[in-house]
């Protein structure tokens, strides 16, 4: 049958766990059938849950997990996503897809998040990594890396020993061999934050990585293996700041949403969780943070970003000055209030 042949070449060319893919036109030319007929063939295979399409242009399909496979295994103890701030409410389907991603054998699929400053990237990626050792999809004492992709945007060779590592006589002052941080992530999680600061060359640098689990090191001719989820971060749209050869090679993206536009409810746990649960008094009680009730210009409040950097300096001096319940208002970090303007002895109104 024409549609089983699909379904082996697919297999084939996109295994379980590839993050490129291939098009309708690739497994048209592996089988020596029509463009049309592999593309309606692939949508079937997708609709019975065989296959699997990736987002973007040209569309791209994998294989779907071997008939089998466990596609969710039982839920875990002390789920880390219950840490979350609207893990039940606006992040729902984020994590339902985060949770899928780690979940996919054999080594979960490459994730993308997107989000504006202060919705939780950073937090989210920690979750999925807690969740899929819970899980038993990474092992006990696994790795988690973390890459800030700014801080190396200017320098590709730089970027490419640190992510890569590098060998004797690559540079000048390169005495030994040294792993990057792919090395140190082996079997585990690596998280890069600010991926779309990454210049061209450098998200090309992970192509190999992504689509064969192998890297180069700066200075060696040989590949080398890792075995390691990715998992990156941008508060930039993708489509615009990333090369589409690079957002192509992950399966799974998952869009956060700004605090503006979440329920006032989770603003408020997010600005507590942020905050603290509340300072000591001067007996040593630990004072009962204000609720939603205790916050009425709350639900007409758009701002975005963390509390602390919404307002870095009153914030920080007010938290610091807190005593008895109340904060005291001193300069510089209140304006002192204009004294009135006397009347005027003789009885007439005083002038502007």
């Amino acid at each position: 049958m024409r549609k089983d042949r699909v379904l082996e070449a697919l297999r084939q060319l996109a295994p379980a766990g590839s993050s490129s893919g291939v098009t309708a036109i690739e497994v048209a030319e592996h089988v020596g059938i029509r463009r049309n007929n592999a593309s309606a063939d692939l949508n079937e295979l997708v609709n019975e849950g065989l296959a699997l399409k990736l987002k973007g242009k040209p569309v791209r399909f994998i294989a779907a997990a071997e008939p089998g496979s466990p596609a969710v295994p039982a839920p875990v103890a002390n789920d880390p996503f219950d840490e979350l701030v609207g893990y039940g409410g606006s992040l729902g389907a984020a994590v339902e897809q985060a949770k899928a991603a780690m979940l996919y054998p054999p080594r979960g699929l490459p994730t993308l998040i997107s989000g504006p400053t202060g919705s939780g990237k950073s937090r989210l990626a920690e979750a999925m990594y807690r969740y899929a050792v819970a899980a038993g999809r990474l092992p006990p004492g696994a790795p988690f890396c973390v890459f800030n992709c700014a801080d190396y945007a200017a320098n590709p060779q730089l970027l490419q020993a640190q992510l890569f590592g590098y060998v004797k006589g690559a540079f000048t002052g390169a005495e030994r061999d040294t792993p990057g941080l792919v090395a140190q992530a082996d079997g585990g999680l690596l998280f890069l934050d600010e991926i779309h600061r990454l210049p061209p060359d450098g998200q090309e640098m992970l192509f190999l990585l992504m689509d064969r689990g192998v890297y180069r090191a700066l200075g060696d001719t040989a590949t080398r293996q890792a075995s390691v989820m990715l998992v990156g971060a941008t508060s930039e749209d993708p489509s615009s700041s990333l090369l589409n050869t690079f957002v192509r090679r992950f399966p799974v993206v998952i869009h956060l949403p700004g605090l503006d536009v979440r329920p006032v409810e989770e603003r408020w746990r997010s600005s507590r969780s942020s905050a603290g649960r509340g300072l000591p008094d001067r007996q040593g009680h630990r004072r009962k943070p204000a609720g939603p009730a205790g916050a009425p210009g709350l639900p007409h409040h758009r701002e975005r970003g963390r509390a602390a950097q919404r307002h870095p300096h009153g914030v920080r001096q007010g938290v610091l000055r807190a005593r008895g319940g109340r904060v005291g208002r001193r300069r510089p970090d209140f304006p002192r209030p204009h004294p009135p303007v006397p009347p005027d002895p003789a009885g007439l109104p005083a002038g502007p």
